[in-house]
């Protein structure tokens, strides 16, 4: 990186940018842009476009072990957990859904407070998940199409796609010809 990139890049990225002593707004932003990233993908049902939601989880991650060394520990680690409790609570909003949409024949103790537990790790992944499956149970988001059973093949079966012959009937003797 030149001198002159370096040079604009540095204040931007300082403690005088910072929401608060302990909240950095660079990388919130970053870490917010990730987050919309990863969920705008996350609701397409190809395959190959849905792979791109995997850039902004590791975007998200990348900038969890940089930022500490760019704004200080104590701004980073709290920024962090900021967007972990948001998304659990994200994630407990979306159960809570699911469980009112699956109505009284479900058995369920109650919602858990451990998504926010988790979250404090895993909520890259999280919020685009809660906001997915929200979408779909509210009837926003069509659920993938289901794969074709045809042309699955039996384990065992022949190549042709004949039915798979059991070993009883396939007149196979008990060891290979050298022993028997």
């Amino acid at each position: 990186m030149s001198a002159w990139m370096a040079g604009l890049l540095k204040p931007l990225f300082s403690k005088r940018y910072a929401m608060s002593e302990y909240l950095h707004l660079p990388f919130a932003v970053g870490l917010l842009i990730a987050v919309g990233w990863t969920t705008l993908f996350s609701l397409t049902n190809k395959p190959a476009i849905r792979g791109f939601r995997n850039l902004g989880i590791l975007a998200s991650y990348i900038s969890a072990v940089v930022s500490p060394f760019v704004a200080g520990w104590c701004p980073a680690l709290v920024t962090w957990a900021v967007f972990g409790v948001a998304g659990g609570l994200l994630y407990i909003a979306w159960e809570m859904l699911e469980r009112r949409h699956a109505g009284p024949s479900r058995r369920d103790p109650g919602v858990s407070l451990a998504p926010l537990i988790h979250s404090l790790f895993l909520w890259p992944i999280m919020v685009p998940e809660a906001v997915e499956y929200a979408l779909a149970d509210l009837g926003i988001l069509r659920a993938p199409p289901s794969a074709p059973t045809q042309g699955i093949a039996q384990p065992g079966a022949a190549p042709t796609g004949d039915p798979a012959t059991p070993l009883v009937e396939s007149g196979a003797t008990q060891g290979p010809p050298s022993v028997n």
